[in-house]
């Protein structure tokens, strides 16, 4: 029986209130966990193959945003309930593909499913044992479909093979991942395409000193009690005459299928995939009714559409820049102050040998792209004399929207 009574997402975002990371890190840590929690015994029929609730999640910003505060406090909880490695296996550090078939062996071999829980809270570290294993770029393109069987073919020539796939994971990486994955082909290739990233280029929550919620002991034992719960799950989900008229409404609709930038249409013809395996993760957060309502539909794609402006801005900006560093570090000077910078602030920043013309040509490039705004200012709290500044573009917050009435609450 689960404690949680609100749901497991809107207890696991009381329990992170005083906490300074991003909400959206927040809510998408507790995506990824609950996937992970979760195993094939869920999934949803699609007649002529089925989808499972295994996602793989990378949370992108500027250094000293708390990524990997909001991805390990997160993580932290599925240990605690899953404290058996053999039966629940969390790998963390470099990785290969040898090692991972290795791993999902043995986890098939204790539970009958090759089931294992990718921890990167430094996601160059995994990224960098793709670039040096192609194999590995490869095998996990494949895992995220969950196949029955997989064959992988060892160095040696011969083949094993890897049995009821369940393969999920969490990273936290800066945007330089994206600069750096775009020499290397890494956001054009399909397994770029599998995953969500959650960008958030500044933080506008500043809590200086935590509070000590008086309900957080009680709190993380329900969370991690619901968490063995959802382990527990056995269903198959369907919609029902509500959810699937909404599904073909949306699907034969040509309009989402607009991008801005290509690299994203990997991911367009995937959302739908994207968007089942959100809604069976959204619903084992509530409970076990395994029917997916219009609603749950519509809350499902506003959560990945929420995403998809800041993952294009970051595409354009990072991956197909030639400033690429130093667009990232004007993003970094930007995101850690709370106000405007004024343009001699933030050509300090910078150091004297970068060049004004290419500070410039970076600045516009941001400013194009939406990432930033720019205005005519005093240089100073107090005044002082009118110069350019800049800042990061703040976008309408919708912080409210998740802890409030939301089908991410149980009714």
């Amino acid at each position: 029986m689960r404690r949680c009574k609100a749901g497991w997402f809107k207890t696991y975002l009381e329990l992170t209130r005083s906490m300074e990371s991003p909400l959206l890190y927040h809510v998408w840590s507790a995506v990824a966990v609950i996937s992970a929690a979760m195993s094939r015994n869920c999934c949803f029929d699609m007649r002529r193959w089925k989808v499972y609730p295994n996602m793989y999640v990378v949370l992108i910003g500027p250094t000293g945003i708390a990524k990997s505060t909001a991805s390990r406090h997160a993580v932290k909880l599925l240990r605690k309930a899953f404290p058996d490695p053999a039966k629940n296996l969390i790998i963390e550090g470099k990785l290969t593909g040898p090692r991972l078939c290795l791993d999902m062996n043995a986890a098939y071999l204790a539970t009958g499913q090759s089931k294992v829980f990718i921890h990167a809270p430094e996601f160059t570290v995994f990224t960098d044992s793709t670039m040096k294993d192609d194999t590995l770029l490869k095998d996990m393109m494949n895992y995220w479909d969950c196949p029955d069987q997989y064959e992988y073919r060892l160095k040696t020539g011969g083949i094993t093979t890897v049995d009821n796939v369940y393969v999920s994971l969490l990273g936290c990486s800066t945007p330089e991942l994206l600069e750096n994955a775009g020499k290397t082909e890494f956001i054009d290739s399909g397994f770029s395409a599998r995953i969500i990233y959650v960008p958030v280029l500044k933080n506008e929550r500043r809590v200086y000193r935590p509070e000590l919620n008086p309900d957080a002991q009680k709190l993380e034992e329900d969370l991690i009690h619901d968490l063995q719960e959802i382990g527990k799950l056995a269903l198959q989900y369907d919609w029902d005459d509500s959810g699937d008229q909404w599904m073909k409404t949306w699907y034969e609709n040509e309009d989402w299928r607009m991008v801005s930038d290509k690299r994203m249409l990997g991911y367009i013809e995937r959302k739908q995939t994207h968007l089942i395996k959100l809604t069976m993760i959204i619903k084992a957060g509530l409970g076990d009714d395994p029917i997916i309502t219009a609603k749950e539909n519509a809350y499902a794609l506003e959560m990945l559409d929420r995403l998809e402006p800041g993952q294009a801005k970051i595409y354009q900006t990072i991956g197909s820049s030639k400033y690429a560093q130093l667009v990232q570090k004007i993003i970094d000077t930007l995101s850690h102050h709370s106000d405007w910078v004024s343009e001699s602030v933030l050509y300090k920043h910078l150091g004297k040998k970068t060049p004004k013309k290419d500070i410039l040509t970076a600045l516009e490039t941001l400013e194009s792209g939406g990432v930033i705004e720019a205005e005519v200012g005093h240089s100073g709290f107090g005044g002082g004399r009118l110069t350019q500044r800049y800042r990061i573009k703040a976008e309408p917050s919708k912080e409210h929207h998740y802890g409030q009435e939301t089908v991410l609450n149980r009714e």
